[in-house]
């Protein structure tokens, strides 16, 4: 994050659907709608995230980072 900070990006790690709070107790605690999430609704979400954020950012996924562009 702090790369990214440093060469003027905002940067969000949102948690994925329907996975946020601590790990332990998502571990016991599985929101049962994941059985019913889609790769499109992911996408969506990713998105949403995307379009309604400040235009200068950093967007962390689990694997990925996107950068829609910088001035």
């Amino acid at each position: 994050m702090k790369f990214y900070e440093a060469k003027g990006y905002k940067h969000y790690a949102p948690a994925y659907a329907y996975h946020e709070g601590k790990p332990t107790d998502l571990r016991y605690n599985i929101d049962q709608r994941l059985g019913q999430l889609s790769f499109g609704q992911v996408i969506d979400n990713y998105l949403f995230l995307l379009t309604n954020y400040p235009k200068k950012q950093s967007l962390e996924g689990t694997q990925w980072v996107i950068m829609p562009y910088k001035n």
